[in-house]
């Protein structure tokens, strides 16, 4: 659907960085944070995996969240006052791997932010859950100003032990993911007397699709029809329609199924591609980070398009099979990724 959201501000808490301007300097640069954990996969090969230093190894998959989600929080809103509460809607992991206590981190959000903070809903869709939020606000029951996080860990110690049994973690020998964790805060608005009060936008979400896959994400013909359907639906939104994109932004895992998969998509809606194809990837300098990957994808397009106009593709697929992707929008007055 054509959607029309601002955004006005990005805050970034990650292994690279525990700001926007960091963690995007630090990829520019091209570091990353892969190293080998204690964890091992079933044949004896240590997993690896992409960590924020700060945090404790044995620091569990809640109190990881919480503490990217308030690095996050802290740098998208410094400097910003409400004296009306502030809708919260948090991307959440989905329900896979270790437990998550939601009602947790968004208490710990509250505390760390000088902002109020009003949770408006938690949506628990994995790689493509920030899609369904975008869908969402912009509805027209939906309120002019939002806080919207997006926030997983696949590096506590019990998700590593659980991937390390299923042998999804990428070895010497075998396709998988690199586990990581991030958080992204993107403040939101719908409203023009919000907008011109924060100045002019970031970039803007101009269409957004969602779809599903149907017959196994696992397979390359079943997620590639899913992802043709959803960039069908997307091209032929009036609001997505006009130049192409300068970039494709993707929450890839990393995996060979998912680089096949958006081949095949991309060859079947070759118009809404950018020629050339540039593909920004976050898990080449994340690894999979879940339900945040959408918000880096978003950080990492606007600072490739940073002070130049154009357009770029972001799109995400869910283990569960649900997709989403967008187009957003860079008018190129404002520069980077940050506030």
């Amino acid at each position: 659907m054509g959607v029309g959201l601002a955004v006005l501000r990005v805050g970034l808490g990650t292994p690279l960085g525990l700001s926007a301007a960091t963690t995007l300097a630090a990829v520019r640069a091209g570091v990353v944070r892969f190293a080998e954990t204690k964890h091992c996969d079933r044949r004896g090969e240590p997993l690896r995996a992409s960590r924020l230093s700060r945090l404790d190894p044995s620091c569990e998959r809640s109190g990881r969240i919480a503490a990217l989600a308030g690095w996050a929080a802290r740098d998208c809103l410094a400097g910003f006052e409400s004296a009306s509460p502030l809708p919260l809607y948090f991307a959440a992991p989905a329900r896979s791997g270790a437990p998550v206590d939601e009602a947790a981190i968004v208490a710990a959000l509250q505390a760390e932010v000088a902002a109020p903070l009003e949770l408006g809903e938690v949506v628990r869709g994995g790689r493509a859950g920030m899609f369904q939020l975008l869908d969402r606000l912009a509805r027209p029951d939906a309120p002019p100003l939002a806080l919207v996080l997006a926030a997983d860990s696949l590096c506590d110690p019990s998700t590593l032990r659980r991937l390390g049994r299923r042998d999804r973690v990428l070895g010497a020998q075998r396709d998988g993911i690199i586990p990581g964790e991030a958080a992204a805060a993107l403040l939101l608005a719908r409203g023009p007397g919000e907008q011109a009060r924060e100045g002019p936008p970031a970039a803007r979400v101009r269409a957004c699709s969602l779809g599903q896959v149907t017959g196994g994400r696992g397979r390359v013909q079943a997620l590639a029809d899913g992802l043709t359907d959803v960039f069908g639906r997307l091209a032929r939104e009036p609001a997505a329609r006009g130049s192409r994109p300068r970039c494709v932004a993707s929450c890839q895992t990393g995996e060979v199924v998912e680089a096949r998969a958006f081949s095949y998509a991309a060859l079947r809606q070759a118009p809404l591609m950018p020629e050339p194809l540039v593909h920004l990837r976050a898990c080449e300098s994340f690894g999979d980070t879940g339900a945040a990957a959408p918000a880096l994808v978003l950080a990492l397009a606007l600072h490739r398009l940073r002070g130049r106009a154009g357009r770029a593709l972001l799109y995400g697929s869910a283990d569960d099979g649900a997709l989403g992707a967008c187009v957003l929008e860079v008018a190129g007055s404002r520069a980077g990724a940050g506030r």
